[in-house]
């Protein structure tokens, strides 16, 4: 049968060529799913009871059939059967003692509710693909307490111990566990590892899982053990519509026949099945989660993306009616420039008046000493000096006043002789002052206006340059 199969070098060849990646990496992803490319090897598979020995209490039952029981059946090779013409003979609870410890759990299909508590010993002697065992569990109200797997160099040191004896010559302890699930743990890696059985795996859908895309469903890989493999052994009841296992998901009855033909690669055939249902549903389950996430996040997010698109409305609007500043400035350049000559104009008039101003000071005061003194007129008949005409130091008010007063010179401190005035020159000589008053103060009319008149402008000026947006 596997000769035609190409050997396991080509079939790593193969399947670095489909998927277009290394040796080295396929065999990476095989070791990682546990899959072997090697042809399988002829296994020894065999399972030979040869003893069924059970110990108890019957109670509950019609009256004169309760009290201990003891039943020590010899089986072996050769065709034998459990049978009687009597109803609730107890052929049915015989066969699920006898499979219990074989099996590692009890059946259901030979099990009977009111008989379970009765049990408190069950061995089963066997040959396992010829390895001597027995098989040994405790019962207190039906519940294992202990469990019990024994093995020696031969089936007939196993079948001489006496009831529950667990001591002989040649006779070892293998393993040994106190609970149920330890005991069927126990049973079902010692029972897969002699009949060289690999676990199979089935991906099977959820019940009531609704259908998604492509018709799949959401479920679970679910890894068929022992229990799964016992029932190929024990035969099915003829009311029963799968004649090996329980269920025929995952062609489950043809993959367990296969593997008891040793048909290449059927187990690692259904694990990468499995495995890639399961990658598929992972992948699939990622993919929602992601899509319900972004839709969430887009619920979520939504207010502050509606915010900033007013924002940038806003934004947009306030750009639209933005002045142009490189105008604005320019502008405001200008009416800066425009400015200074008006400033200057202004300082320059603020400076005429107020010479004016001084001068007509000067011209009032003179005509005013011409009036009050003779000293004074017959001074200023001739020279009205500011200064000293040698070292240019001002003459001030107080040298003035002394000129006038006490008739000494303003420039010189000296005393000033004092003559007759004639009164036509007096008057002339005011006459002439007044003049010169007069002419004064229309100058410093005159600058004044025009000191208000460039005032104006450039308040005007300061305005327009002010307006300017």
């Amino acid at each position: 049968m596997t000769d035609s199969l190409p050997n396991e070098g080509e079939l790593l060849a193969r399947i670095a060529a489909e998927a277009g990646v290394s040796d080295e990496t396929v065999k990476e992803v095989l070791a990682e799913a546990r899959v072997s490319l090697s042809r399988p090897l002829p296994a020894q598979r065999s399972l030979l009871a040869h003893r069924l020995y059970v110990r108890g209490v019957k109670a509950g039952t019609t009256a004169g059939s309760d009290g201990p029981f003891e039943v020590d059946v010899v089986l072996g090779p050769g065709a034998w059967a459990i049978a009687s013409n009597i109803n609730f003979a107890g052929k049915s609870t015989m066969l699920w003692a006898l499979t219990w410890p074989l099996r590692g759990e009890p059946d259901d299909t030979y099990q009977r509710s009111d008989t379970r508590r009765w049990f408190e010993y069950i061995r089963v002697d066997a040959e396992v693909a010829r390895v001597p065992v027995s098989m040994r569990i405790r019962l207190v109200g039906g519940v294992v307490r202990q469990g019990v797997l024994l093995t020696a160099d031969s089936v007939e040191q196993l079948t001489a111990l006496e009831g529950d004896a667990e001591d002989g010559p040649g006779v070892r302890v293998v393993d040994t566990a106190d609970t149920q699930d330890a005991f069927a743990a126990l049973v079902g890696r010692f029972m897969l590892q002699r009949l060289a059985l690999p676990p199979l795996q089935v991906f099977t859908a959820h019940a009531g899982a609704p259908d998604e895309e492509g018709g799949v469903r959401d479920g679970a890989v679910t890894t068929h053990g022992w229990p799964a493999y016992f029932s190929v052994i024990a035969v099915a009841s003829g009311s029963d519509s799968v004649l090996f296992g329980r269920t025929a998901v995952g062609q489950l009855p043809t993959r367990y026949m296969q593997v008891f033909l040793d048909v290449p690669f059927a187990a690692d055939i259904m694990g990468a099945d499995a495995s890639a249902k399961d990658a598929k549903q992972v992948s699939r389950h990622t993919a929602r989660r992601a899509s319900a996430d972004a839709a969430a996040r887009a619920q979520q997010w939504q207010p502050l993306h509606d915010e900033l698109a007013r924002a940038k409305d806003r934004l947009a609007a306030v750009r639209a009616a933005r002045p142009d500043l490189p105008a604005r400035l320019l502008q405001a350049q200008d009416a800066t420039r425009a400015l200074l000559p008006l400033q200057s104009q202004v300082a320059r008039a603020q400076a005429a008046y107020e010479r004016a101003r001084q001068a007509r000071i000067q011209d009032d005061r003179a005509v005013r000493r011409a009036s009050e003194s003779t000293a004074a007129r017959t001074l200023f008949a001739a020279l009205d000096p500011h200064a000293c005409p040698r070292c240019e130091t001002g003459i001030d008010h107080d040298r003035r006043e002394r000129e006038a007063q006490q008739h000494q010179c303003a420039v010189c401190a000296a005393p000033l002789a004092v003559a007759d005035v004639d009164d036509e020159d007096r008057e002339a000589l005011l006459d002439g002052l007044r003049q010169r008053l007069a002419a004064s103060r229309a100058a410093e009319r005159a600058a004044d206006d025009a000191v208000k008149a460039t005032e104006l402008s450039l308040a005007q000026a300061k305005s327009a340059a002010d307006l300017v947006p």
